[in-house]
């Protein structure tokens, strides 16, 4: 991930070449450890690298 770029989960899904359920969660495990950025709720969200 570049820095400051954002990514939507599908994105991040594909390059991972996992399932979008597990990418969530991992998404939201990297958000927990202050490591990303979501900059939306729910809808439209994306993922930026801080």
């Amino acid at each position: 991930m570049e820095k400051s770029e954002p990514y939507s989960s599908q994105e991040i899904a594909d390059v991972l070449g996992v399932k979008l359920p597990r990418t969530r969660q991992l998404l939201n495990e990297l958000i927990s450890l202050g490591l990303i950025q979501a900059t939306a709720a729910t809808k439209n969200r994306k993922y930026i690298k801080i």
